[in-house]
C-alpha cells in the first residue's frame, strides 16, 4: 500500500498542473501548462481541446457541427440542435490535421450521425425534417441536396464510407447544369454559391482517390473546371460572392467569400483560366470589406468576431496561394497582423456558453500554422489521457 500512496503522490502532483475551464457547457482540461504550448497560443489550446471534446457532449453534437446560418444570427440553441454539416468539413479536416490517426473515432462519430440521416437506398441524399414553426411538428421529410454535398466531402477526406460517396458523386455529375452550376434545392435556406463550393470541393478530392471507379473520376476534371468558371462569373461587381441566406446583413459578402477562399485555395493551381487571378481579386475584396467600419454597424461585436473567424482563417490560406499579387499578400498581412491578439482578447471575455465549435475551429485554422497544429494536437491529446487518469485516481481512491 505504501507503494500505491506514493504513486498517488507523485500522479497528484504531475496532475496539479492541469486546469479545468469550461466553454459551451464542456468540461475540457486545457494543461499540463508546458513550456511553449499554452505560453504561444493559449486561447488555441482551450479551443482545440473544446473541439476535441464537442462530438461526445450530445447527440447532435456527435455531428461535429452546428448551422452556420444560426451561429451567425446569434441563435445558438437552434444552431447546436439543428446543425449543418458544412461545418463539419471544416472541423473533420482540423481534427485530421491536429490529431492524426487519433480522430478516426470521432470522424467516424460523425459519418455514423450523416449516416443515420440519409437514405437507405442510392443516392443516399441527406434528409431533413420540415417542421411546423407554431407547434414544431413534424410536416414532412425532404432530401436536401447542399447538405447531402457537405457530407460527401466529409466522406471524401475521410475516404470511408464509398457505397455513399460514390453515389454522391454520380449524383453531382448528372446534375450538374450547363451553365457549370448546380440546383441549390436545400429544405430550410437556399444557397447556389455554397452548393457551387461544396460541389467543386467534392469533386476535387475525388480525382485524386484510386480507390473511387475510374469511370466516375473521368468526368471530374470537366465538372470541376465548369463548377469554378460558374463561381467567376457569379461574383458581384465589388468582387464577392453573396451567400443568399444573410444578405440583410453589410458582411455577408466577405462571409460567403471567406468560405470560398478557405475550401477552395487549394484549387488555386489548377488550369482553369482566369480562376487565380479570381482568388486574388476575391482575397484582397473580403479583407478591404472586413476593414471598413460601416461592414459591422448595426451587428454584435459576437457577430463580427464570429464573422471574422472565417474571414482570418481563409486569409491565412489563401495568402500561401503561389502568386498571390503584392497588394493582395499585403493586405493579408495588415489584417492577420492585429488577428490574433484581437480574436484571444474576444474569447477570453466570451461567456463560455457563448462559444461554437464552428467558430473555434475557424479561429484555431487562422492563429496556428498548420505545420505547428500537430504539436498543439499532441499536447492536447497528452491532456486528455491525463484528465482519464485523474479520475480513475479518483475512482480508485473512492473504492479503496
Amino acid at each position: 500500500m505504501r507503494f500505491f500512496a506514493g504513486l498517488l503522490d507523485s500522479l497528484r502532483r504531475l496532475l496539479r498542473r492541469v486546469k479545468s475551464v469550461s466553454i459551451a457547457g464542456i468540461e475540457i482540461e486545457v494543461g499540463p501548462t508546458e513550456p511553449g504550448f499554452q505560453s504561444k497560443w493559449p486561447i488555441a489550446a482551450r479551443l482545440l481541446s473544446f473541439v476535441w471534446s464537442y462530438p461526445f457532449s450530445g447527440e447532435n453534437q456527435a455531428s461535429w457541427a452546428v448551422k452556420e446560418s444560426a451561429v451567425l444570427k446569434g441563435e445558438l440553441g437552434a444552431a447546436r440542435d439543428q446543425p449543418g454539416l458544412g461545418v463539419a468539413i471544416v472541423t473533420t479536416e482540423l481534427a485530421f490535421a491536429a490529431f492524426g490517426d487519433a480522430a478516426d473515432s470521432r470522424v467516424e462519430r460523425c459519418i455514423s450521425w450523416g449516416v443515420a440521416r440519409a437514405e437507405r437506398q442510392p443516392p443516399h441524399r441527406i434528409v431533413v425534417e420540415v417542421r411546423d414553426p407554431i407547434t414544431f411538428r413534424v410536416l414532412e421529410v425532404k432530401p436536401d441536396f447542399r447538405h447531402t454535398l457537405a457530407f460527401a466531402v466529409v466522406l471524401a477526406r475521410a475516404r470511408r464510407h464509398y457505397s455513399y460517396l460514390e453515389s454522391h458523386l454520380r449524383l453531382v455529375l448528372q446534375l450538374q447544369r450547363n451553365d457549370g452550376g448546380w440546383p441549390p434545392d436545400s429544405v430550410a435556406t437556399t444557397s447556389e454559391v455554397f452548393t457551387a463550393f461544396y460541389a467543386v470541393e467534392l469533386l476535387h478530392l475525388a480525382e485524386s482517390d484510386l480507390a473511387i471507379p475510374q469511370t466516375i473520376r473521368d468526368g471530374v476534371p470537366a465538372a470541376r473546371g465548369r463548377g469554378l468558371n460558374w463561381l467567376m462569373q457569379n461574383r458581384g461587381p465589388d468582387g464577392l460572392w453573396l451567400s443568399g441566406v444573410l444578405t440583410t446583413f453589410a458582411w455577408d459578402g466577405a462571409l460567403a467569400t471567406a468560405w470560398i477562399l478557405h475550401r477552395l485555395s487549394q484549387t488555386s493551381n489548377l488550369p482553369v483560366d482566369g480562376w487565380r487571378a479570381c482568388l486574388d481579386d476575391a482575397l484582397f475584396a473580403a479583407i478591404q470589406q472586413a476593414l471598413d467600419p460601416q461592414t459591422w454597424a448595426g451587428s454584435t461585436e459576437a457577430q463580427r468576431y464570429r464573422v471574422e473567424a472565417r474571414i482570418a482563417a481563409a486569409t491565412s490560406r489563401a495568402r500561401r496561394i503561389a502568386g498571390l499579387s503584392a497588394r493582395s499578400r499585403d493586405a493579408a498581412r495588415l489584417y492577420l497582423g492585429s488577428w490574433t491578439e484581437r480574436s484571444e482578447d474576444w474569447v477570453g471575455r466570451l461567456p463560455s456558453d457563448e462559444m461554437d465549435v464552428g467558430t473555434a475551429a475557424f479561429i484555431i485554422d487562422g492563429i496556428v500554422p498548420g505545420e505547428q497544429l500537430r504539436e498543439l494536437g499532441s499536447r492536447v491529446l497528452a491532456s486528455a489521457a491525463a484528465t482519464r487518469t485523474s479520475t480513475n485516481i479518483a475512482q480508485f481512491e473512492a473504492g479503496a
